[in-house]
């Protein structure tokens, strides 16, 4: 005859069950804290990698064209500088229209982004997705790359063969850890856009933008006027080869 304490069917019993639970609970109040800050260490460090992929591949294009891919116009010959008024680019993950990731402004702010404001981006909003540019030779996103079509031409320059798109510059950024695209500043960097610094010596002198991650909160608290981070922004104030000529006039 068997005893009642070996009649269990194969099963747990609830007492059983708690004593695992309770294990498996103080594993994780053990294991967490240490966890987390590892995992915020790596988001860190992939952001602040991405960010300098960013910065390589805008000089690259720089060189080869002459100009950032600041480019809103159906031609996109760079040697036109009044096409490339383009206020900023997005960096994600290549696909199409990327306003629903763009990181939203700290309401805080007294200079905004306005990233979400037609003003501030493209009537076609693909021209704003940073992979149209660097990654595929199609700023115009009219599916035609390398287009040489009049009135349509990408970044081609028909008229000089001593600087040509030589892409692709990037093979691809994913948005950043907390699921908002980067975002770079080629409007100040090509003069076109809210310049970061205010002073009377640059008014007509704007060659740095800020390139950022609205870090953690995933809000900007970065002005496009602002000399430093705040918040937990990552990035850093661009200074082009323009800042470079100006600062050794002086």
């Amino acid at each position: 005859m068997k005893s009642a304490n070996s009649a269990k069917d194969g099963g747990f019993t609830l007492i059983e069950m708690i004593f695992v639970l309770a294990i498996i609970l103080t594993l994780i109040s053990l294991l967490v804290p240490v966890a987390f800050p590892k995992i915020r260490d790596a988001q860190l460090a992939r952001a602040n990698a991405d960010i300098q992929t960013i910065v390589v591949t805008l000089i690259s294009f720089q060189v080869d064209l002459g100009r950032f891919p600041a480019c809103n116009s159906n031609n996109c010959n760079p040697l036109n500088g009044s096409n490339q008024t383009l206020r900023f680019l997005a960096f994600g993950d290549g696909v199409g229209d990327l306003r629903d990731k763009l990181p939203p402004d700290d309401p805080r702010l007294v200079n905004k982004w306005n990233l979400s404001n037609p003003i501030n981006i493209s009537v076609i909003p693909a021209r704003n997705n940073a992979f149209n540019h660097l990654g595929r030779n199609d700023p115009n996103a009219d599916n035609v790359t390398g287009s040489d079509i009049l009135g349509a031409r990408d970044y081609d320059e028909t008229e000089s063969r001593s600087k040509t798109w030589k892409g692709p510059y990037i093979a691809n950024v994913s948005v950043d850890p907390w699921g908002h695209t980067y975002i770079a500043h080629v409007g100040a960097m090509e003069e076109n856009g809210i310049p970061v610094i205010i002073t009377s010596a640059r008014l007509f002198e704007k060659p740095e933008g800020w390139i950022l991650s609205a870090g953690p909160d995933g809000i900007l608290q970065t002005s496009p006027t602002d000399t430093t981070l705040s918040g937990d922004d990552i990035g850093f104030i661009f200074f082009t080869s323009r800042s470079a000529r100006r600062f050794a006039r002086r």
